[in-house]
């Protein structure tokens, strides 16, 4: 009797243990889990709650994962739209364009007509281009060259004698009676003689200097307010020395209408050339008046104020 109730205690205990530890389950959850049989009505054994029992009851609430599916790789690239490899489309764009070129010179070829003993058309169509800018080449050089010479040979004070020419260089200047300088008779120096440098006629006046320069207008100044005749050529500075050669004088006292010769680099004179101009007028502080050419610029006439002094003297027929 007593066992049977200690039984009946056991199994009862059992009963509320496995009733509280049984979770609730999902109903998706019991269709996929398999029942699990309950061992604590199984016949003829009473066995008590275990470890195990709560195991199994546990792996009844654990969710099935499916593995991810995996489809096999064939190792093959996608054939899509087959292109050639890039060597053999280089090969093919330069063989289209060399084709192309081909057509376009037969084309050429075809059309313009050859004639004997002158190039064929093609060339003689490529021949005026190159022909143009070997042209358009010569003349710039030319122009620059010539501008240069201009510049050299203009610089003022500088003069290699009337007679002396250079291409580009300009030599029609207009004189202050309006006369051009184009009308006057231009030479190198006289031979010097005890008559070279008289008075001459208007007809028979040569200025032996370059157009444009300061040595042509005082030369031809001269003449116009005294008649005579300058009867040498140089530059600017070289007229202090060249004067008493032909019996003219050179002076360091200021004269009415001689010529100022001023040396290189004295009161802006040209480095290297000098300047000279005529004397206009004398100014009561000793300052002198003076007219000459290529101040501004070669055969514009300009009024300019010098002073006698160190590197300055006066040339003037006797």
């Amino acid at each position: 009797m007593f066992l049977k109730e200690k039984s009946h205690s056991i199994s009862s205990t059992e009963a509320v243990t496995n009733t509280a530890l049984t979770p609730e389950v999902d109903p998706q959850d019991k269709q996929e889990t398999p029942s699990i049989p309950d061992t604590e009505h199984t016949a003829g054994a009473l066995v008590p709650a275990t470890n195990e029992h709560q195991e199994s009851t546990a792996d009844s609430t654990t969710h099935v994962q499916q593995p991810p599916i995996l489809i096999p790789s064939t190792g093959k690239k996608s054939t899509g739209t087959m292109r050639p490899p890039e060597g053999r489309r280089l090969i093919i764009n330069i063989s289209a364009a060399v084709t192309l070129l081909i057509v376009l010179v037969g084309v050429l070829a075809a059309v313009l007509p050859t004639q004997n003993g002158n190039a064929n058309g093609l060339l003689r169509l490529i021949q005026p281009q190159t022909n143009s800018v070997s042209v358009h080449d010569n003349q710039t050089a030319l122009i620059a060259a010539q501008a240069a010479t201009a510049t050299a040979v203009m610089k003022d004070g500088y003069d290699a004698g009337g007679n002396v020419t250079y291409a580009g260089v300009n030599r029609d200047y207009t004189l202050s009676n309006g006369q051009s300088t184009l009308d006057i008779a231009t030479g190198g120096s006289q031979a010097v003689t005890a008559a070279a440098g008289g008075q001459v006629s208007a007809a028979n006046l040569v200025i032996h200097a370059t157009p444009g320069q300061c040595t042509y207008w005082a030369q031809y100044r001269y003449w116009q307010l005294t008649g005579y005749e300058v009867p040498w050529s140089g530059n600017a500075a070289t007229y202090a020395y060249q004067a008493p050669l032909y019996g003219w004088i050179n002076s360091y006292t200021p004269v009415l209408h001689s010529i100022i010769v001023l040396q290189p680099g004295v009161q802006n004179a040209g480095a290297g050339t000098g300047h000279v101009g005529i004397v206009e007028g004398i100014n009561a502080d000793g300052s002198l008046n003076v007219s000459s050419w290529n101040v501004v610029a070669p055969g514009v006439l300009s009024y300019n104020t010098y002073h006698a002094g160190p590197g300055v003297s006066f040339v003037y027929h006797p």
